[in-house]
């Protein structure tokens, strides 16, 4: 599924896997970030239609609670608060001691490199809420009070030679000490939108420098985020980047399954190649092969050759 530069009016779906550019740098930044899981969410990796290469991450934090911590932002302002060796008062809730020791002892509190924990740490941190009916919810309402004017990023440094991380340790001291000084939460609030931002860029910039991609997708749920957005589209684009976004199809889990469509050529053998070393991964092949009002399945052999090879790695064979 193609994809178009930034602001294209025929900027299509889906910008991870585009076979007619060469590889690029992917962004996603979603809600779950397990690192256990090796995956694009919540990380950078460089891909095409190939496959992909993680390149770096956001460092990770426990999740106490699992998937409660989705529902209760204030777990991961606790998390985020005792990875950056700051003090805990400010998370006033009945639980915090038993959270805190879980976080410690490392009980149901599985590593995240979720951007979106990240979202919903600072938001309760500020205030914004402590917890939520759906997910999202906390950054949503963080972005709908920032005050973008002019927003300076807070230090959000990137680490590593090799594999990059994303160290939010900085950021968390930079937020709570603005606070303290009664910095407003829609001034901290947009700040946060663009240290993220530039870490992003800065991320960008040392894998371009390492194997030159100058082409950066970004995608998964938090770029729903207007504010992220722009900012992070804006700062690549003026570090000389061609950046790809999201058009007919939302960057959160409603372009999954879209997402993991590959087109192929009809009538192409440099298909079948890629269905003899990739088909079982393919769960079923949807073939178009009609370019006219006559019915004509051609080429033959290339028809034989689908049929044959879909039968051994049990993949559906559609025609439409």
């Amino acid at each position: 599924a193609a994809s178009a530069p930034a602001g294209s009016p025929n900027a299509n779906l889906n910008v991870v896997f585009n076979s007619t550019r060469a590889n690029h740098t992917v962004v996603a930044l979603d809600g779950s970030g397990y690192v256990c899981i090796f995956s694009s969410i919540s990380t950078h990796v460089v891909a095409d239609l190939a496959g992909c290469e993680r390149v770096g991450r956001i460092r990770p934090v426990a999740m106490p609670g699992g998937d409660l911590a989705v529902r209760e932002p204030w777990r991961m302002a606790l998390a985020h608060l005792m990875a950056a060796g700051l003090a805990t008062a400010r998370v006033r809730h009945p639980s915090r001691a038993t959270v805190e020791a879980m976080v410690r002892e490392g009980v149901n509190a599985v590593p995240t490199s979720s951007a979106g924990r990240l979202f919903d740490a600072v938001a309760s941190l500020l205030g914004v809420r402590d917890t939520v009916s759906y997910e999202g919810q906390a950054a949503a309402e963080l972005e709908a009070l920032c005050d973008a004017r002019d927003a300076e990023p807070y230090p959000l440094p990137v680490t590593g030679e090799g594999f990059l991380e994303v160290d939010p340790r900085s950021l968390l001291q930079a937020i709570v000490a603005d606070v303290e000084r009664g910095a407003s939460a829609s001034r901290v609030g947009a700040r946060f939108h663009a240290s993220l931002a530039q870490a992003i860029a800065e991320v960008c910039r040392q894998v371009r420098g390492r194997i030159g991609l100058g082409t950066v997708a970004l995608s998964g749920g938090c770029f729903q985020s207007r504010l992220l957005t722009s900012r992070t589209a804006q700062q690549l684009a003026a570090d000389g980047f061609e950046v790809l976004l999201h058009a007919r199809v939302p960057p959160n889990d409603g372009g999954i399954a879209l997402g993991q469509v590959i087109v192929l050529d009809y009538g192409n053998p440099q298909s079948l190649d890629y269905l003899r070393a990739r088909g079982s991964e393919i769960a079923a092949v949807l073939v178009e092969p009609v370019q006219s009002r006559r019915l004509e399945l051609q080429p033959k052999e290339f028809l034989h050759e689908l049929r044959r090879l879909t039968e051994q790695t049990g993949s559906a064979l559609i025609f439409d």
